[in-house]
């Protein structure tokens, strides 16, 4: 068995059920990697900003729907409106 195997099993034989992740910087674990946490800081980050995306994507979507409502309103009345202008008086 290699050093760091054994030394990784010391740790979890003395850190007990309460550690899941080798990889915990929290923890004290001999793998823990400071750019491990600072990737898993960048990713909650990135989450957060493609959650704000998707909400203005959604906001955008629903100005599409408006769009097409005011279009057909606008089309609707000036259909009516040459149409009177185009019927025959008597």
């Amino acid at each position: 068995m290699s050093e760091n195997l054994q030394t990784t099993i010391d740790w979890y034989d003395q850190s007990g059920d309460e550690v899941t992740d080798p990889f915990d910087t929290d923890a004290g674990s001999p793998y823990a990697l400071e750019e491990y946490a600072q990737g898993n800081d960048l990713t909650e980050q990135s989450e957060s900003v493609f959650a704000a995306a998707r909400a203005a994507d959604e906001q955008g979507g629903q100005f599409d729907v408006a769009t097409v409502f005011l279009a057909l309103s606008l089309f609707s009345a000036a259909s009516r409106r040459c149409s009177r202008a185009w019927s025959p008086r008597r």
